[in-house]
């Protein structure tokens, strides 16, 4: 079970690293660290919630990183738009 929870959420990880990298224009090694960056977080997060198997704190924890995810997205917009790209 572990495992696969695991698995997941490197797939997950990986596949919102990417399409974050891609939409911010990320190529070569930014792109690669956005795609690995999101992996590690999924991992750990999913370390997390299997320590705390509590499904009421799986889900605050779930919301706290989807805001943080959004966060990020928005702070790298406004940097960008700031570098006048």
């Amino acid at each position: 079970m572990t495992t696969s929870l695991v698995i997941i959420s490197c797939l997950v990880g990986g596949v919102t690293g990417l399409i974050a990298g891609i939409k911010n224009h990320l190529a070569g090694a930014p792109l690669i660290l956005a795609v690995a960056g999101a992996i590690l977080g999924s991992i750990i997060l999913t370390y997390v919630a299997i320590l705390l198997t509590n499904v009421a704190i799986l889900t605050v924890i779930i919301l706290i990183v989807a805001a943080i995810i959004v966060g990020i997205y928005y702070a790298v917009q406004w940097g960008r738009s700031l570098l006048g790209r």
